[in-house]
């Protein structure tokens, strides 16, 4: 899986750059704070929810 830092996802939300920001963590620590664009799959239902490739 990539990694990027935050100044190339500020500089990809900025340019509107498609991609997908998916973060693992419970239910309840997303609804404290996210990333601003950031959906929710928690990890252990990460596999259940990926697309098939």
């Amino acid at each position: 899986m990539p990694t990027f830092d935050t100044t190339t996802l500020r500089d990809w939300q900025t340019r509107g750059q498609d991609f997908t920001l998916v973060d693992t963590l419970s239910t309840d620590t997303f609804a404290r704070g996210r990333l601003p664009g950031a959906i929710n799959i928690v990890s252990d239902d990460i596999l259940d929810e990926a697309p098939a490739t």
